[in-house]
């Protein structure tokens, strides 16, 4: 990007925003998922230092965001990609729906 976007210094880790959102407790709250993809297809499960292509594994999976996630599911995908997926779609429609959660990792 030509300019960095005001919002990304809030994703920062250990930014002022990201410690007031995981200080508090969501769950039974706000109910969520913790989807993610990381880029490398042989990895049954990814490592802290591999990446989607723009953020690493290990901040998407701090114990902090994971702490309280109705489920944690792992996608073979980039960045970008993972938003126009099939399976994450249908995945989230039907947490959305209440149908109950079918796999903790996803291929």
């Amino acid at each position: 990007a030509p300019q960095v976007v005001p919002s990304w210094y809030d994703m920062q880790t250990n930014s002022d925003f990201q410690k007031q959102i995981f200080s508090k407790k969501l769950k039974g709250t706000v109910d969520h998922l913790l989807l993610f993809g990381h880029r490398n297809p042989t990895s049954r499960k990814p490592a802290p230092h591999e990446t989607d292509g723009t953020v690493s594994v290990a901040s998407m999976t701090s114990a902090a965001a994971k702490r309280d996630a109705v489920d944690f599911v792992d996608y073979h995908s980039d960045h970008v990609g993972i938003l126009s997926r099939d399976d994450v779609i249908a995945k989230v429609h039907g947490f959305l729906a209440g149908t109950p959660s079918t796999s903790a990792i996803a291929r």
